[in-house]
């Protein structure tokens, strides 16, 4: 849980451990939301998203985010103490220069796929999950 949980909701974690272990009213909410979860409205919505990133602009995106993916994983970057006996950071200008690049394809990508009618239906299938009662 989050370090700030108690600071935030007036609870301490154990408090809250507790309370999602021994609460009916917790278990009711849990098999509700696991009903949800396998509600035709919702199965049909998992399915749609995966037709979309199946598609040539999902794959696209995907690709996309591959790169940045790839990025990040081969980026020229140092930290430690300099000779000075100074502590510094860098990161490669290149290295930075194509993450920022590869980042602006993934935003592209994105823009592309949900301009799409896929994108519209999916957001129909979306709200209708939402609208659900599903018990």
């Amino acid at each position: 849980m989050d370090k700030n949980f108690e600071k935030m909701t007036g609870f301490s974690e154990e408090d809250a451990e507790d309370w999602f272990e021994n609460s009916a009213r917790a278990k009711e909410y849990y098999m509700q939301l696991e009903a949800w979860g396998k509600s035709p409205s919702v199965k049909a919505k998992k399915d749609h998203e995966m037709k979309m990133m199946a598609s040539k602009k999902g794959q696209a995106l995907m690709g996309a985010g591959m790169e940045v993916y790839n990025d990040i994983g081969t980026m020229k970057w140092s930290s430690g103490f300099a000779k000075s006996g100074d502590y510094e950071e860098w990161v490669s200008n290149d290295s930075v220069k194509d993450l920022l690049e590869d980042l602006y394809d993934v935003k592209t990508k994105l823009k592309a796929l949900m301009e799409t009618k896929m994108q519209a239906k999916n957001m129909e299938l979306g709200m209708a999950a939402l609208g659900d009662v599903h018990a």
